[in-house]
């Protein structure tokens, strides 16, 4: 008769019926009183955030949790359509946006300099708001624009940067109503790292 033994068994662990219920009942209380090393977050009052890496677009952020949605948006421009994969968070009275284009093509990108603010005056047109603030915001050497618009019942922060051959947006809204997410919103903004 041929006996077979169980690879992977540590000699020093007896079986149950060898002393060792009470063994595994002390390694069992040891365990639960070890502390379980915490899930890094960032706390914002009551906002829950969670760090997203987008590999395709070579950029993470923190973002609220919330209801995730994912969807695809084209933008029309006189140097042709820009395709856009839109991710956003939406909890309770806010909304939480980045974006990230498909390579721009040479004649998107034969003038630089004027992409940032055209493409600005595109979102300021399109979302009927009045613009609030706009400033040059700069993530180190790239290039990028910070504008804030507003009407009476939310205010919307957008950051867009030109990431070599990409747009990135990122925006957050929060209603007048709503003023406990003010500080999560330039958290959120500021969370942006390109990879």
């Amino acid at each position: 008769m041929l006996t077979i033994q169980a690879q992977g068994f540590l000699d020093n662990r007896p079986d149950f019926f060898d002393k060792g219920r009470l063994q595994m009942e002390q390694e069992i209380k040891q365990l639960e009183q070890q502390n379980p090393q915490p899930i890094l977050t960032i706390e914002s009052g009551e906002i829950q955030w969670q760090n997203i890496i987008f590999k395709e677009g070579g950029f993470s952020i923190w973002m609220p949790a919330g209801t995730m949605t994912e969807e695809t948006e084209i933008i029309e421009t006189e140097k042709g359509k820009i395709k856009f994969k839109v991710f956003a968070s939406h909890p309770a009275s806010a909304r939480f946006v980045v974006a990230y284009s498909d390579i721009l093509n040479s004649q998107q990108l034969a003038n630089k300099q004027n992409i940032l603010p055209k493409f600005q005056k595109k979102i300021v047109n399109v979302t009927g708001f009045e613009l609030s603030s706009d400033r040059s915001y700069n993530l180190g050497d790239i290039p990028g624009r910070e504008f804030v618009l507003k009407n009476d019942a939310e205010t919307i922060t957008f950051r867009i940067y030109l990431v070599g051959q990409r747009l990135h947006i990122i925006g957050a809204s929060e209603t007048a109503k709503n003023n406990q997410i003010a500080g999560a919103v330039v958290t959120f903004l500021d969370s942006f790292k390109l990879n």
